[in-house]
């Protein structure tokens, strides 16, 4: 049998799992609410890396991220994307944690009309939700 339980008390997440009688406690250092969502948490470890966690416990993404910063939608009647940011490079993941953008632009805006203004190398230019160039 498997549980899971999500507490959120002053601002410290902890996560309680238990399988098959064995009960496996995670705690964050701290947290902070997805600007955007509703149901999407940001939570950081002792290494200085944020993960993403569901409300209801379910791990979205493991602590790999120098930082997480909002909900955007990726085009009128699509997916809530998440950016997040790795070596201050930006991009893009949806609510499941896959990778959409890839994390690779300096810098990144929200998607207005199905697309957003990116740029790279001292380049800017717009991408589409499948990070194709588009004018």
């Amino acid at each position: 049998m498997y549980k899971k339980a999500l507490e959120i008390k002053d601002d410290v997440v902890t996560l309680k799992e238990k399988a098959f009688g064995t009960l496996v406690v995670t705690s964050y250092e701290a947290t902070k609410r997805i600007p955007g969502s509703a149901t999407h948490w940001a939570v950081k470890q002792k290494n200085n890396k944020w993960g993403i966690i569901k409300s209801n416990g379910d791990i979205v993404s493991t602590c790999i991220y120098d930082d997480v910063i909002s909900i955007a939608m990726g085009a009128e009647d699509q997916e809530e994307l998440i950016a997040v940011r790795i070596n201050n490079k930006f991009g893009y993941i949806n609510l499941d944690g896959t990778e959409v953008i890839p994390v690779e632009y300096d810098r990144i805006s929200p998607f207005n009309n199905g697309k957003a203004e990116v740029t790279q190398n001292g380049e800017t230019f717009f991408i589409n939700i499948s990070n194709d160039r588009v004018s």
